[in-house]
């Protein structure tokens, strides 16, 4: 049944309570790899994509994986420990565009608020320096037991969502950094790295 809900959960964002402050303004210089809207992205989608061996950690099992010409979609998932009912879920979405102000355009509609109606503060994400353009943002469920962390980047016509999801067992709250800036900021470097 978890698995079931984790996955549909992957699937399609739910309503969400942003958490806290995480920052805003000022690009993050942590994480950093150049980006270039003169020169397009000429490989696959299927190509620009993560393998098991990309991710943090351990465990990790491949659910799902998707690829047209298009689009490039993939599904991780895997317990967060052995003693703990715990789920991450990772999906990544990367979708290239023939011209680049068609990216820019769908890269500026990907966030909270569009993907889940949850109205969005400018001090509730933080702009990271991968690629052209990038975005983090942090969220909880209301009840606490499933956070979310949303790193949206773009690179020329090439753009993508890369979703973490962690949720607890029945009545298990989750903290709400429970996957850090830096997991998420590092693999989001990991993945640009695979389009230039």
């Amino acid at each position: 049944m978890q698995r079931r809900t984790l996955l549909s959960t992957l699937s399609t964002v739910g309503a969400v309570t942003i958490v806290g402050c995480i920052g805003g303004g000022d690009e993050d210089p942590q994480f950093s790899t150049e980006g270039n809207d003169s020169e397009l992205i000429q490989s696959a989608p299927e190509e620009l994509i993560l393998t098991v061996e990309d991710l943090p950690g351990n465990r990790w099992k491949q659910q799902s994986s998707v690829a047209n010409q298009r689009i490039a979609r993939q599904v991780f998932r895997r317990p967060t420990s052995q003693d703990s009912t715990e789920t991450e879920g990772i999906i990544l979405s990367v979708k290239k565009a023939t011209e680049v102000s068609t990216a820019e355009e769908r890269y500026a509609k990907m966030n909270p608020e569009y993907l889940t109606g949850q109205t969005v503060e400018p001090d509730e994400s933080r702009e990271l320096a991968i690629g052209v353009e990038s975005m983090f943002y942090a969220w909880q469920s209301e009840n606490q037991e499933e956070t979310q962390n949303l790193l949206k980047m773009r690179d020329a016509n090439v753009f993508c969502r890369l979703l973490w999801v962690v949720m607890g067992g029945p009545e298990e709250s989750i903290p709400a950094d429970s996957v850090t800036l830096e997991q998420i900021g590092t693999l989001g470097v990991t993945v640009h790295q695979k389009w230039r």
